[in-house]
C-alpha cells in the first residue's frame, strides 16, 4: 500500500498506544471534569513533526505535534484521544462490575484531524497534538 506516495510497511507499527474516548462530566461542584473511556490498545507508527512541518504546527498552536498511523478501527473518531506511555487498569466494584478505568503515566494527545487512507478501511492516519503539555 502507498501512503502519501510512499510504500507503507505494516512492520513499522511498533509504538504501543492506548485509544480512548474523551468524556466531559459535570460533578456536583459544577466544574467540568475530563474523563477517559478505554477503547483499545494498539500498535502505531509514531512520527513527531520536524522541520517546516513543526514550524507550521507551532504557528497553529499545536504543542508536541505528531503523525500517527494505525490499522483501521471504525470505533475511533476525532472526539477520541491517543495516549502514549500510558498504563490502563480496570476499576471493578465488589460485585465484579466494571465501573471505569484508571490511566497512569504517559502523555495524552488530542486528534486534530484523521484520514481513512484512500477510503480503504485499512489504515487511519492522525495528526495529533499534546494535551496539557508544559
Amino acid at each position: 500500500m502507498l501512503i502519501n506516495g510512499k510504500p507503507f510497511n505494516p512492520g513499522e507499527l511498533k509504538t504501543p498506544i492506548v485509544l480512548a474516548k474523551k468524556k466531559i462530566t459535570k460533578p456536583a461542584g459544577g466544574f467540568q471534569k475530563v474523563e477517559y473511556e478505554f477503547i483499545a490498545d494498539a500498535k502505531a507508527k509514531w512520527v513527531n513533526v520536524h522541520g517546516q512541518e513543526a514550524w507550521l504546527a507551532d504557528a497553529k498552536g499545536a504543542i508536541l505535534a505528531a503523525t500517527v498511523t494505525i490499522r483501521y478501527r471504525e470505533d475511533v473518531d476525532q472526539t477520541c484521544v491517543i495516549m502514549i506511555g500510558m498504563t490502563v487498569e480496570e476499576v471493578i466494584d465488589d460485585t465484579d462490575v466494571l465501573t471505569g478505568w484508571t490511566f497512569t503515566g504517559g502523555k495524552v494527545f488530542d486528534i486534530v484531524s484523521m484520514d481513512n487512507i484512500q477510503q480503504l478501511n485499512e489504515y487511519i492516519e492522525f495528526k495529533v497534538k499534546r494535551v496539557g503539555a508544559g
